[in-house]
């Protein structure tokens, strides 16, 4: 059974590995390629994968619900944090994405102090599938932009931009429902 739960892990953990050469290189224009692409579509199937790996093989831990939403945080700031600094990913867009990963990440904390590890809820999943398929688009805009025209290209972006941001915070807000129940549960206590 250990071993079993070591090939999702190593699964999740390759996000945090594949996207190290997506910083190194992606932000020079002279670098950029259809390889960047296509790179973060593998990182993206990993995060595909990895639970549906896990599942099959009865592998399924409380350690992996913890890690894998961890290793997507890492993977995804880290590549949203590449466009921004490529010029496609605005710096606000980015703050929303990172305040959403940090206070999911406390509730989470608060739900385990409280004797429940949950795994990924509906709205984290869309998230990651609409954050998913919007690194990789912008990603292709950042390689073939050049191709489209001026207007077509910054309504691409805009549209993919306000996609992300609106997923985020409604995931956001639909995790946030189990400390708004503590709070009002504690309120009434007092």
């Amino acid at each position: 059974m250990k071993s079993a739960l070591i090939w999702p892990n190593l699964l999740t953990f390759s996000r945090v590995l594949l996207v190290i050469p997506f910083v190194m290189y992606f932000p020079d224009p002279a670098t950029r390629g259809l390889w960047a692409v296509g790179l973060l579509i593998v990182c993206e199937l990993t995060d595909a994968l990895d639970g549906m790996l896990a599942r099959r093989l009865g592998a399924v831990s409380n350690f992996g619900k913890i890690f894998d939403p961890f290793a997507d945080s890492i993977y995804r700031l880290t590549a949203f944090l590449t466009l921004l600094m490529a010029g496609l990913f605005p710096w606000w867009a980015f703050l929303a994405l990172l305040f959403r990963d940090v206070a999911v990440a406390y509730v989470r904390v608060f739900e385990a102090t409280h004797g429940h590890v949950r795994g990924a809820r509906v709205s984290g999943k869309v998230k990651a599938v609409i954050q998913g398929g919007g690194l990789i688009l912008l990603t292709a805009l950042g390689v073939y932009g050049s191709q489209l025209s001026a207007t077509l290209f910054s309504s691409v972006l805009w549209a993919v931009h306000l996609a992300i941001v609106g997923v985020t915070v409604w995931s956001l807000i639909d995790y946030a429902q189990p400390l708004v129940a503590a709070a009002r549960a504690q309120a009434k206590e007092d």
